[in-house]
C-alpha cells in the first residue's frame, strides 16, 4: 500500500521476482482531489476606468474544481500598484459564496467603492478567492488572480466662490 500526497496522475510500476526470473508491470493511476478547489473561471465584466470615491460593478465567475463541497467563504477585491497580493493594497469589497458543490460555479455581480483616499493612476485589480481562508483547499496556491489594469481618475470639486458684502457711502466692504 502507498500513499500518494495530492491528486494527479501518477505511474506505478510492481516488480516480481523469483528463481525463475522477474517481471514488471507499469500502470498510470489518476487520483481525484477530495478537498475543495476554489479558483476564479472567468472576469465577466470589470471596467477600465474609475473614480476615486465611486462605486463601480464588477462581475465575475468562481468556480469550486475540487472534490468536495466548499462551504461559506468570501472573495475579495483591491486595486494594487504591481501583480502582487499584499495588505498594502486598496480594498474594494467583498462578495459572499454559501457553498460551490464540487464542479460547481457562482456568478455575480458585486459593487464595490473605490477608496476616496487612493492617489490617481494605473492600478492591478486583484482578487482573493476565499480571503480568509477558512476553506481547506487542496492547491491554496490558485486564492488570488490578478486580470485587468484599472485607470483611476479623481474628481476635483472646483471652488465655489461666495461673499457678502455692504455698501457704506463710498465704501464697499466684502467678507465671506
Amino acid at each position: 500500500v502507498h500513499t500518494y500526497s495530492g491528486s494527479g496522475p501518477y505511474t506505478v510500476t510492481l516488480k516480481a521476482s523469483n528463481s525463475g526470473g522477474s517481471s514488471t508491470a507499469s500502470a498510470t493511476v489518476s487520483l481525484a482531489s477530495t478537498a475543495p478547489d476554489i479558483s476564479n473561471v472567468k472576469v465577466i465584466s470589470c471596467p477600465t476606468t474609475v473614480t476615486a470615491g465611486q462605486q463601480f460593478y464588477f462581475s465575475e465567475e468562481t468556480k469550486n474544481a475540487g472534490g468536495t463541497t466548499a462551504y461559506a467563504f468570501y472573495n475579495n477585491y483591491y486595486l494594487s500598484t504591481d501583480r502582487t497580493y499584499s495588505s498594502a493594497d486598496y480594498y474594494l469589497g467583498a462578495k459572499y459564496v454559501s457553498s460551490l458543490a464540487p464542479g460547481a460555479s457562482d456568478s455575480q455581480t458585486v459593487t464595490l467603492t473605490v477608496p476616496s483616499n487612493i492617489p490617481a493612476g494605473t492600478y492591478y485589480f486583484i482578487m482573493v478567492m476565499d480571503a480568509t481562508g477558512k476553506v481547506a483547499e487542496s492547491n491554496e496556491n490558485n486564492v488570488w488572480y490578478y486580470n485587468t489594469l484599472i485607470t483611476v481618475s479623481r474628481t476635483v470639486t472646483p471652488p465655489v466662490a461666495s461673499f457678502r458684502y455692504s455698501v457704506s457711502g463710498k465704501t464697499v466692504t466684502f467678507t465671506d
